[in-house]
């Protein structure tokens, strides 16, 4: 197995992960030319959606598992495309994930669904031209504007 992971979860994890290789073997020669392109995947949607990965570390979502699962999937995922894998951690693990831990009722009703679907996309900024990746020293900014928000810096 994957470094020996498998013995560190649960017959759910082990699923979902040999799932995932098989699925991203299935589509490597598919990924090349974006590769070559470094061009991201138009069709990424389509592939955690039919894995059935989105919200996979959600409490109140699809398919919960621990941490050390979600490892083993962005493994199996990075393994093939990188690119893949960082998608699906920043709109799984740090999106999703924390508007799910932290976010009131309202939130979760309007956010989690869409984003389930890839309907919304959960992202967040950390890099700016000044600062490097010193989130203590980010000065953009967003400002809701009729139609959406207002990126600023």
């Amino acid at each position: 197995t994957s470094l020996h992971m498998d013995e560190l979860l649960t017959p759910k994890g082990v699923e979902l992960r040999k799932k995932t290789k098989v699925y991203m073997e299935s589509i490597r020669e598919k990924l090349i030319p974006y590769v070559v392109k470094t061009e991201f995947p138009d069709f990424v949607d389509k592939i955690l959606l039919n894995l059935a990965l989105m919200g996979v570390i959600s409490k109140d979502m699809v398919a919960e598992i621990n941490t050390i699962e979600a490892g083993a999937i962005c493994y199996e995922l990075g393994k093939v495309d990188t690119s893949i894998e960082t998608f699906f951690g920043v709109h799984n693990l740090i999106g999703m994930s924390v508007i799910d831990v932290q976010g009131d009722e309202e939130q979760k009703a309007r956010m989690l669904p869409p984003a389930m679907k890839n309907e919304k996309i959960c992202c967040f900024g950390l890099t700016e031209p000044n600062n490097g990746s010193d989130a203590t020293s980010l000065k953009t900014t967003a400002v809701k504007v009729p139609g959406g928000y207002l990126l600023n810096g």
